[in-house]
């Protein structure tokens, strides 16, 4: 874990923003540039390796347990959390959700990176975005219903 460059950029970014660092509007620009050139790239990488993988040879059992923690349990625990909390319901829904979607794409190039079974991971991000589409009108009638009555 502390191989992985972001986790470092994510805490020196921390640590600026409560220093009350600002970036310069151009300088802003640039990096949002970045960022979006990097969203196309990480697409691609993704799309490479979900057109190698093979029905057959598919990992369902990880994937299905993956799919069952991402799916079920985190937003169950994420839930309970949220409704014994004063959180305003729109800072609610939003927690809930992000805690719902399906596995990030940018998974994939650091499992590529370090060669940590990229395949399974494409794999499990399929599995992962399919279920999530069937049940999101479920998710958002949870979320109506706990956080917004």
């Amino acid at each position: 874990m502390l191989k992985i460059p972001i986790l470092w950029f994510a805490l020196l970014a921390i640590i600026f923003n409560l220093a009350g660092f600002k970036i310069d509007k151009n300088i802003d620009k640039v990096l949002q540039m970045g960022a979006y050139a990097t969203i196309v790239i990480q697409l691609i990488i993704f799309g490479m390796y979900l057109s190698q993988i093979k029905l057959k040879t598919i990992n369902y059992n990880l994937s299905l347990k993956v799919a069952f923690a991402k799916h079920l349990i985190l937003p169950t625990i994420g839930l309970i959390v949220i409704i014994n909390t004063n959180l305003d319901p729109m800072i609610a829904s939003l927690l809930l959700i992000e805690l719902m979607v399906p596995l990030a794409v940018n998974t994939v190039n650091i499992a590529a990176l370090y060669d940590c079974k990229p395949y399974d991971l494409t794999a499990s991000i399929l599995i992962t975005t399919v279920i999530f589409i069937s049940i999101l009108y479920f998710y958002l009638q949870i979320i109506q219903y706990f956080l917004w009555s």
